[in-house]
C-alpha cells in the first residue's frame, strides 16, 4: 500500500504564560532597600555631601550669631551645648571624609577612632540639651542609635567584621546627618540663629 502523505498541521502557535495586571515581583527586579544602596556605596557620595552643606550651615549660624551681639551660649545650656557644638561641627565633615576615602588604611583607622570619640560625645551631649519640651523629645532615640551603632560598630571592626563594621558606622553617620539638619529647622537653636 503506497504511503500517503498526511500534510501537517499548522504549527500551534506558543502562548506565552497569562500575563497579570500586576505581575509578581521577581527577584532580581526588585530594587535594593535604601540601606543596602547606602552600605554598598551607591548613595554615599550624596550623604557625604550633605554632610558637608549641614556642616557649613552650622558654620554659617556660629558665626552670624557671634556678630548678633547676643551672648553665645544661652546660660540654660552653656558648657553642655558648646561641648555639644564643638563636637558635632567636625563631626559631619570628618565622618564624610572617612566614607569616601579608601577603608582599613591606618589613617582610616586613627581617624575612624576620632570620629567615633567625637560621636560618642556629641551623642551623650545631647541629652543635656532639652530646648523643645523641657525634657527628653524625638530627637533624642537618634542620640541612643548612634551610641549603640558606634559601639557595635567599634565591637565589630575589633573582630573583623567589617561589613556589619561598615552598616553599623554607616547607620550612625546617617543619624547624625539627620539630626543635624532637624536642628537647623526654624524654631531650633541653631535655625534661629542661621535665619536671624
Amino acid at each position: 500500500m503506497p504511503s500517503t502523505l498526511i500534510p501537517s498541521s499548522p504549527a500551534t502557535p506558543v502562548r506565552s504564560p497569562a500575563r497579570s495586571l500586576f505581575p509578581a515581583p521577581q527577584t532580581d527586579a526588585i530594587p535594593p532597600s535604601f540601606a543596602r544602596r547606602f552600605v554598598r556605596g551607591e548613595l554615599q557620595r550624596p550623604a557625604a555631601v550633605a554632610a558637608i552643606l549641614v556642616s557649613g550651615a552650622i558654620g554659617q549660624a556660629l558665626v552670624a550669631h557671634l556678630f548678633s551681639g547676643q551672648p553665645f551660649w544661652p546660660s540654660a545650656y552653656g558648657v553642655v551645648l558648646a561641648i555639644h557644638i564643638a563636637t558635632v561641627t567636625p563631626a559631619l565633615p570628618l565622618g564624610a571624609w572617612l566614607l569616601l576615602r579608601a577603608k582599613g588604611t591606618r589613617g582610616h583607622r586613627l581617624l575612624g577612632r576620632v570620629w567615633a570619640l567625637l560621636m560618642l560625645v556629641t551623642a551623650l551631649t545631647s541629652f543635656g540639651i532639652t530646648e523643645l519640651t523641657g525634657h527628653f523629645s524625638p530627637i533624642h532615640l537618634l542620640s541612643i542609635l548612634t551610641i549603640v551603632s558606634v559601639l557595635r560598630g567599634i565591637r565589630f571592626a575589633r573582630r573583623g567584621d567589617i561589613a556589619r563594621h561598615q552598616r553599623a558606622m554607616v547607620l550612625a553617620f546617617t543619624g547624625l546627618v539627620a539630626a543635624a539638619v532637624f536642628t537647623l529647622l526654624p524654631g531650633r537653636l541653631l535655625g534661629s540663629w542661621l535665619l536671624g
